[in-house]
């Protein structure tokens, strides 16, 4: 039977437990719940153990998504009170411009009134010196004002007229009036274009403003969408957890029974486990992590610094290899102890060496994660995966070297 359908039969028990109690009032015949093996045990952690760093992973995701969506919206934040000081500066100069704009307009209107009056004028003395028998050029004079206007009072005005209706000062005046009316109108044009500018200016900063002001919103919404996600994640975690405390003891319990049954292997003495625990404790490693680092100690090199493979490469306590990292170049354990005048035979150089190898990443080996670990198992596999590498499955790593780990831990903790 697998573990899926171990668990399977233990929860139809319970359920068919309190089904009895719930119908008699007295509890059902105990049912003894189908052992569950080390391996199955340690397979059911790991698989808690993933699911619970995959919620991990969500949150650190989570969290990263907000804290880049917080900083993009402090800069949407600034873009908005900026566009809305543009906003507001370019709304007053084109209520400025526009009210010019009609002020000038209005002046234009009034002074083009006066003009036509002036012209109106002119022509009632056009008349007049028709009626009081102008000479011919005096009449080609008025009809050029006429056809030319104003150009044409100049010339008028030179002319030593002498006629009652007709005089030079209302010429002037009437040149006046007329000049006036052509400025204003000028002004006018003017004005309204630059109303016109700022008018454009002003649509412009305000669709600026608009889209500012969609962006802040489209920030804040990703923003509350990272919270909710982180919230969920943290939920997932703290779920995990609790499962993950419930495997961690059903595997203590298959381990415990396993080795009260003669199944699994007992710790030997391990001559330097002693050695091993107080260095590492020493540097500031967590108790979970040095009991994850012997339990691969164990399966090397049964924690003993003098120990060599039968037949193979392997040397010292965690069975570095010769020809390798035993003795092959200047990071070696052999060029590591002579540089420092140690035995390279003894628990406390290997020890060092092994720190220091975790220590310029070894394998990709992250020294400060690992030292934090409090997961017994998690530690066990990620120093075997990352520094060991051995040929051991998965399951084996879990069952035997996790099996040894948490026998250490139980005895030096």
């Amino acid at each position: 039977m697998g573990l899926g359908e171990g668990w399977r039969a233990v929860l139809a028990a319970s359920v068919l437990g309190l089904a009895a109690l719930t119908a008699t009032g007295t509890p059902a015949a105990a049912v003894d719940p189908e052992p569950v093996s080390v391996a199955e045990a340690a397979d059911a952690l790991a698989d808690v153990r993933a699911a619970r760093s995959a919620a991990e992973a969500d949150a650190e995701a989570a969290l990263a998504r907000k804290e880049d969506a917080t900083g993009r919206l402090v800069v949407a934040q600034d873009a908005e009170a900026a566009a809305l000081a543009v906003d507001r500066t370019t709304k007053r100069r084109a209520t400025d411009a526009a009210e010019a704009a009609r002020k000038a307009t209005d002046t234009e209107t009034k002074t083009r009134a006066a003009a036509r009056g002036a012209e109106q004028a002119l022509s009632r003395m056009t008349r007049n010196a028709y009626i009081n028998s102008m000479t011919n050029s005096d009449l080609e004079l008025f009809a050029s004002f006429a056809a030319d206007g104003p150009e044409a009072l100049s010339a008028f005005a030179r002319r030593d007229m002498a006629y009652d209706n007709l005089s030079d000062s209302a010429l002037v005046q009437a040149q006046h009036t007329v000049k006036v009316a052509g400025d204003a109108r000028v002004v006018a044009e003017q004005a309204r274009s630059v109303y016109d500018d700022a008018a454009a200016e002003y649509d412009a900063a305000h669709d600026t403003l608009i889209a500012a002001r969609r962006a802040v919103q489209q920030v804040t919404a990703e923003v509350k969408d990272a919270e909710r996600d982180i919230t969920s994640a943290e939920a997932a975690v703290a779920a995990a957890d609790a499962k993950y405390d419930k495997a961690q003891d059903v595997y203590k319990e298959a381990l415990e029974k396993s080795l009260a049954d003669g199944g699994g292997a007992p710790i030997s003495s391990g001559p330097a486990a002693d050695v091993v625990w107080r260095m590492l404790k020493a540097e500031g490693f967590s108790e979970e992590s040095i009991a994850g680092i012997l339990g691969n100690l164990q399966q090397e090199s049964g924690v003993d610094p003098t120990a060599t493979q039968a037949g193979g490469p392997g040397r010292g306590l965690a069975q570095w290899s010769m020809g390798g990292r035993w003795d092959n170049g200047p990071d070696s354990l052999l060029s590591f102890s002579s540089s420092r005048g140690l035995d390279p035979w003894d628990a406390r150089t290997q020890v060092e060496f092994m720190v220091f190898e975790m220590t310029n990443g070894w394998g990709g080996f992250d020294i400060e994660m690992f030292k934090d670990k409090t997961d017994i198992l998690d530690a066990t596999v990620y120093f075997h995966d990352v520094f060991e590498g051995s040929a051991d499955s998965a399951e084996f790593v879990r069952a035997v070297r996790g099996n040894y780990a948490l026998q250490w831990y139980a005895r030096l903790s």
